[in-house]
């Protein structure tokens, strides 16, 4: 829902107004980044806390690291997309941006995060 509101919004935007939302989608992939790393944070010693032993600890947290690799990567390609939009801010770049955006809400969700 929120990659589809930013979608509309760059879209529907001239291009000053482009700018503008180009800002505010920066400062709200910032947001959930923040939020995403907190969250990771204490998702990694809830799990250090709930081991039953050293290797358990070990094994959930490299699992746990497997799956947020996804999140990360879809951060990356994000800021990228939006980088892309901002240097030239066509209509599929910008596209592109909210693309990127979803994917990576998405796969916050798919592991469980805010």
């Amino acid at each position: 829902a929120p990659a589809l509101v930013l979608l509309l919004a760059l879209t529907a935007c001239g291009p000053g107004s482009r700018q503008v939302a180009m800002q505010t989608s920066l400062r709200a992939l910032n947001t959930a980044r923040d939020g995403f790393t907190a969250w990771d944070g204490a998702q990694q010693e809830r799990i250090v806390d709930r081991a039953t032993s050293l290797e358990d600890g070990r094994a959930q947290l490299a699992a746990h690291r497997d799956r947020r690799d996804r999140v990360v990567q879809g951060f990356i390609a994000a800021y990228a997309a939006l980088a892309l939009a901002a240097l030239d801010p066509t209509l599929a770049n910008l596209a592109a941006a909210a693309a990127e955006a979803k994917k990576v809400y998405d796969a916050v969700r798919a592991i469980g995060g805010p």
